[in-house]
């Protein structure tokens, strides 16, 4: 059994890179061009998330996504209310 405190602020690549974090990688990668968000985009989004006290283990408390893969989707948003990004 696994007792560590929940990381607060981290994202996967953070805390587990060859573990699902590759999986959310892979999804990601797999984006239509269309839908994927542009690299500074996706770092702003990122930066709010990282300063978001809803991010826990790499995923939103909020909605439970993983942060990662929803800010890569430019067609996403953030599920806090007010919106941290859009």
């Amino acid at each position: 059994m696994d007792l560590r405190k929940p990381c607060t602020r981290c994202l996967l690549a953070e805390i587990d890179p060859d573990g699902v974090y590759k999986s959310i990688r892979e999804l990601t990668a797999a984006l239509p061009d269309d839908v994927k968000a542009p690299p500074d985009i996706y770092e702003k989004r990122l930066s709010a998330c990282r300063e978001c006290s809803a991010l826990r283990d790499g995923m939103c408390s909020i909605c439970g996504c993983f942060v990662e893969y929803r800010a890569a989707n430019i067609k996403q948003i953030c599920p806090s209310v007010p919106a941290k990004w859009k």
